[in-house]
């Protein structure tokens, strides 16, 4: 009977007698003893390297020694951060489905000590360790570091869950061109503590603060329309022009009427312009027996007054970065007042109206108020945003704050609109008067300066003012940012302050996007037919979440492959072990473009039976692996057997001729040999190993005698019994133990 081993969307066949898939993949096996690198640099396990040889995902940026095409062992580097930390997630994540019976563990990420021009996002992988050189055969230095040159204002982000160490790293954020950015060597969000030894966290200068807009100019006041000219009809006068009207400005005060020839009428005042006050209209003119009397023109209101000036940005709570207030609108101009009506004239035979006055012009808009300066950016060496970091014989740099963005000039009021002209006399009669013009409006206040960026070593949220790490060094270069000037006050300077905590705050981080990296690790196996894997991005955490909006790809080598909007497809070719790769693009909602690589992990699936000769019963139950792969590199694991002597395991992604060597119990080695060239996978490699190895030193001799004989006569549970004496698994040792080890003497391993 057999159960299914689920492998993302791959499916492969295991067995249900307990057999579980132990090994790892490409290499990638954890050695016996666990060697995580330390300040020390001491080789614990003795594999060559402070860490592990094999286990570790390794990366260099130097010349053309590392590559994303690759799956990062120590041989096959690969060439970013961030295809390392996805390739070491990736891997973790494989075996935490597939094989959970072996414990798998986060992998460590060894760095070259060179430069890496990336925006690394450290998640749940054990560690990230600088300090290695790609041309000493990965030999570490306690005095060497690898050196993140961010392309943004952030050096680094940490995120995840589990306990991480990053030893022998440089963080450094670039000065965004993004006005008022704050720069952060390192930001974390991670919800548990993370030790950082003989790191620097290097925060940039602050962005300096972009000056505050010009406020708009106010719009002009409409014209005063003009009076009519006086008329003989019946010598009636004639009408005055209508004010100018706004919805701005004060409207102009309509131009009074002409007198009536008739009955000698004085000419009607003009209306007193809008406004508080308007302008006072023009009194009209006396009628006249020979000439009618003159009228007076409309008087002018008064001018919109400037608006107030915006209040400069503060310097409490600098990491919120306060911006100057805007200045407020100009007043709106009045309106001007109406010209009066002309006086009419009458004779005992004749009578002639009077013109009417004209209109008074409306008053012109007051102007926009200029906008604020907006902040400088701060420096600040780490943002914890959950729990603080520890870093521990390290070095936290901040450089100058930026400058405060000037406050922005209020708008020009918008001139008053031109009173109407008074209408003509008719033979006798008079001229009406003109109207005034309306006033203009007034300036728009001065927006206020920015506040300066600061300068801080540290910034967290919540109450507790974080420490800066135990036998740490705290450089400063520079100083706070200058607040921008504003009418008469300037922003506050920017302050230094050692630490500071924003209590329920969150400051915020501007220039960094959602998305920054992307590269996916695909494992199948040999003959496995299509299958599916998710797009792998590296994701901050920071800007605005992004979507993926279309993808193209160039195809693999070794078999077919594509990729969608957010998972890749591959078929290896027939009979394929080996790594292959397709390189792939993605454009992002956040108009953002990233390519990577699909790196396709093609393993042989190895299993067969072991007959366990001579035995009866207690068979077993695991055994020591190695597998010689064809360059004659050696991976060794542990792994169960079924009850029925089943194995299965994945070997090695390497093509070509290998061979597999088994030890379990009082049994000799043995060595059986595949070729991946011909079948890909290498199912019913079986072996019969010889029994009789009882203190296990793979050959059978008098010691082996002298073992059994110590045990002799013994049953499971007695004082001295020995399990590996009890060759035939009846629970005892007897004679018939004695005729085993006697038939095989002197024979040892590896037996072919």
């Amino acid at each position: 009977m057999k159960r299914v081993w689920k492998l993302g969307a791959l499916v492969v066949a295991g067995f249900a007698t307990g057999v579980g898939v132990a090994s790892r993949p490409d290499g990638l096996y954890a050695p016996p003893f666990a060697d995580y690198p330390d300040q020390g640099v001491l080789d614990s396990n003795s594999d060559g390297i402070d860490g592990m040889r094999i286990g570790s995902i390794f990366a260099t940026s130097y010349l053309n020694l590392g590559s994303d095409a690759n799956i990062g062992t120590l041989q096959r580097p690969v060439q970013s951060i961030v295809a390392a930390i996805l390739t070491a997630e990736a891997t973790w994540e494989f075996e935490r489905e597939n094989i959970p019976e072996t414990n798998p563990y986060p992998r460590s990420v060894l760095l070259d000590s060179w430069f890496y021009s990336e925006l690394p996002v450290i998640t749940d992988v054990e560690g990230v360790y600088g300090g290695y050189d790609v041309l000493s055969n990965w030999s570490r230095s306690g005095t060497m570091r690898a050196v993140v040159n961010s392309p943004f204002p952030v050096g680094g982000v940490i995120k995840g869950s589990r306990l991480q160490y990053v030893d022998n790293v440089v963080f450094r954020g670039v000065t965004s061109t993004v006005s008022g950015t704050t720069t952060y060597g390192l930001i974390s969000n991670s919800s548990v503590e993370h030790q950082f030894g003989s790191c620097e966290f290097s925060a940039a200068a602050g962005a300096v603060g972009a000056n505050g807009a010009t406020g708009a100019n106010g719009r002009n006041g409409a014209a005063g329309g003009n009076g009519q000219a006086g008329s003989n009809s019946t010598g009636s006068g004639s009408a005055g022009g209508a004010g100018g009207s706004s919805p701005w400005g004060g409207s102009g005060g309509s131009g009074g009427s002409g007198g009536t020839g008739f009955s000698f009428n004085d000419g009607g005042d003009g209306s007193s312009g809008g406004g508080i006050p308007g302008g006072p209209g023009g009194q009209g003119g006396q009628g006249g027996s020979f000439l009618g009397g003159s009228a007076i023109s409309g008087g002018g209101g008064l001018n919109g007054n400037s608006g107030f000036d915006g209040s400069p940005g503060a310097s409490a709570n600098s990491w919120l970065f306060p911006a100057g207030d805007d200045g407020s609108n100009g007043f709106d101009g009045d309106g001007g007042g109406g010209g009066g009506g002309g006086g009419g004239y009458a004779s005992d035979s004749d009578w002639w109206g009077g013109g009417g006055g004209g209109g008074g012009g409306a008053g012109g808009e007051g102007g926009g108020g200029g906008k604020g300066g907006l902040s400088g950016g701060s420096s600040v060496a780490i943002l914890d945003l959950n729990v603080p970091v520890l870093p521990i014989n390290s070095t936290l740099r901040i450089a100058a704050g930026g400058k405060g963005g000037d406050g922005g000039s209020g708008g020009s009021g918008g001139s008053g609109g031109s009173g109407g002209s008074g209408g003509d006399r008719f033979a006798f009669s008079a001229l009406g008067g003109p109207g005034a013009s309306g006033m203009p409006g007034g300036q728009g206040g001065r927006g206020g300066g920015g506040a300066g960026g600061s300068q801080h070593y540290r910034v967290a949220k919540g109450s507790v003012l974080p420490g800066l790490g135990l036998g740490s060094t705290v450089i400063r270069t520079g100083v706070p940012g200058v607040g921008g000037t504003g009418e008469f006050t300037s922003g506050a300077n920017g302050s230094f302050v050692t630490t500071v905590a924003t209590g329920s705050q969150t400051p915020p981080v501007k220039g960094v996007p959602d998305i920054v990296g992307t590269h996916t690790v695909f494992f199948t196996t040999a003959n496995s037919g299509v299958t599916q894997q998710r797009v792998r991005v590296m994701r901050t955490g920071l800007g605005t979440p992004e979507t993926f909006l279309g993808v193209n790809n160039t195809g693999p080598a070794n078999g077919n492959g594509g990729i969608g909007t957010n998972f890749i497809e591959y078929t290896p070719n027939p009979n394929f072990v080996g790594i292959d790769h397709l390189i792939y693009a993605i454009s992002t909602s956040g108009g953002n473009y990233f390519e990577g690589y699909a790196v396709f992990v093609v393993l042989p699936q190895v299993s067969g039976t072991i007959t366990w000769n001579d035995r009866l019963d207690r068979f077993p139950t695991t055994m020591s692996v190695s597998v010689t792969m064809p360059d004659g590199s050696v991976w060794t694991d542990e792994l169960p057997v079924g009850e029925d002597g089943s194995y299965f395991f994945y070997g090695p992604a390497v093509a070509g001729k290998s061979s597999v060597t088994i030890k379990a119990g009082p049994y000799l080695s043995q060595t059986r040999a595949y070729n991946t060239n011909l079948t890909g996978n290498a199912s019913g490699l079986d072996f019969s190993p010889i029994n009789g190895d009882i203190d296990g030193d793979d050959v059978i001799t008098v010691f082996d005698y002298i073992e059994l004989s110590g045990s002799f006569d013994k049953s499971e549970g007695d004082v001295g019994f020995a399990a590996n004496a009890d060759l035939d698994g009846d629970g005892s040792v007897t004679v018939f133990d004695y005729i085993i080890l006697s038939g095989n003497f002197d024979l040892s391993g590896p037996t072919g």
